[in-house]
């Protein structure tokens, strides 16, 4: 069964990779394939040395996805297949996102025009004359 797993897993069948890393590390991911190209591993609870344990699962299953991504509770890890080992890039995919959202927000305090205040003033053609404002005293 776990050579047919094993197969599976190269063919890029994430379920069977969940598989091999919970029997290969005790570790229970929920995968999902995010855009066809990022591999999103779930799971309740990750040390980073057992993130390290499931990145070496994935080595050794050789399922050429270029990109995972690890979510524990806590810890958050990105890593990039490069040279067919996988290299950590969590500083870098935040350091992008945070430049992005800066850059939308530059953009937009660039572009936002405030509301323009104005006064209505009521006139009769016939009268001319403006009316008090009235305040309302109940009954």
């Amino acid at each position: 069964m776990s050579g047919d797993n094993l197969e599976l897993a190269r063919n890029g069948n994430i379920k069977a990779m969940a598989i091999l890393i919970e029997d290969k590390t005790g570790i229970k991911v929920a995968p999902k394939m995010l855009f066809g190209i990022t591999l999103k591993l779930t799971t309740k609870s990750l040390a980073k040395q057992k993130c390290l344990q499931v990145i070496e699962v994935l080595e050794s299953i050789d399922c050429q996805i270029k990109n995972i991504q690890i979510s524990g509770t806590i810890l958050h890890r990105y890593f990039s297949l490069k040279a067919g080992k996988y290299v950590e890039n969590t500083a870098s995919t935040y350091a992008v996102t945070f430049a992005l959202t800066g850059g939308l927000l530059i953009l937009a305090n660039i572009f936002y025009k405030p509301p323009v205040r104005t006064v209505n003033t009521i006139s009769h053609s016939s009268n001319h004359v403006a009316t008090d404002q009235r305040t309302f005293l109940g009954k």
